[in-house]
């Protein structure tokens, strides 16, 4: 997947559980090394300084910064992080977990737990931020709702929907 500079691409072997980093203009190739188990899904922060990564069946998720391989590690309190986004200042990443019906906000610069925004009873088929990076939105198929939380306080919005949606 291409970075936000256009000037690299990120891509993971599910088979040989590595990720790798291609500068297209020099195709020097770099190994962003420490995670354990495979892959599910990549994603570039969209400063394009790190490079965060959900492993399959695992509790973990890894947060790279490119240039210098430094990696971070994130534990889900339970469950499975089935996929995340970046809040568009790049300081946060907002994952949710389909086994523990939770959504979650690590801070990128710690190692420290989450701040838990849902847990048990919503199972999060979409999230995204919103655009000044202080809520967040989640969608549930499977009890048809939408909510809206404040990351720093927690605060919970029930949005009216209309049967399906």
């Amino acid at each position: 997947m291409w970075g936000p500079d256009g000037k690299r691409i990120a891509g993971w072997s599910r088979t040989y559980r590595k990720v790798w980093v291609w500068e297209v203009e020099t195709g020097r190739c770099q190994e962003l090394e420490g995670h354990e188990g495979r892959v599910g899904s990549l994603s570039w922060g969209p400063d394009g300084k790190w490079i965060a990564a959900c492993l399959m069946f695992e509790r973990i998720a890894w947060v790279w910064e490119v240039e210098t391989g430094r990696r971070r590690r994130f534990l889900v309190p339970e469950g499975k992080v089935d996929n995340f986004k970046w809040g568009p200042d790049g300081k946060r990443i907002a994952g949710w977990s389909g086994m523990s019906m939770g959504v979650y906000v690590w801070q990128i610069q710690t190692e420290t737990r989450p701040s838990v925004l849902a847990q048990r009873g919503e199972n999060i088929d979409q999230l995204s931020w919103g655009p000044d990076g202080k809520r967040v939105a989640v969608r549930s198929g499977s009890v048809d709702g939408v909510w809206v939380w404040e990351v720093e306080t927690g605060r919970r919005q029930e949005l009216e929907t209309p049967y399906g949606a």
